[in-house]
């Protein structure tokens, strides 16, 4: 999440929040879903500010899981639960392309010998 502090006690069923890093107001919450230490991460997240309502139901999923392959680890994300909302799903993976994979490739070069996406 842009310009943001991720807070969480970072436990199953926890809940994380994204704050404002200027002012600490809450721009995105969720709950902490799944934790395999070194395998997956699993949580939700709701943008507080995009006028739909605060139900579970509009929550977002998302996977990040860690697979072995042929000698390497490949990460695979799963964004879901868009409620068969198109444009909004088309949105995040959009973000997910051309903002957040690039800049975790980048993170990941400089701390391991090889990273493929």
């Amino acid at each position: 999440m842009y310009n943001c502090e991720v807070c969480s006690e970072w436990r199953e069923g926890s809940e994380i929040s994204w704050n404002d890093a200027g002012n600490d107001e809450v721009k995105f919450r969720g709950r902490i879903v799944e934790v395999i230490p070194g395998r997956k991460f699993k949580y939700t997240t709701f943008d507080v500010h995009a006028g739909d309502e605060d139900h579970p139901d509009n929550y977002i999923h998302v996977d990040y899981t860690l697979v072995p392959k042929n000698g390497r680890t490949d990460l695979q994300v799963t964004l879901s639960n868009f409620g068969g909302d198109d444009a909004r799903s088309e949105h995040a993976a959009a973000s997910l392309d051309f903002d957040v994979l690039p800049k975790l490739k980048t993170m990941a070069t400089d701390h391991v010998s090889s990273v493929h996406f």
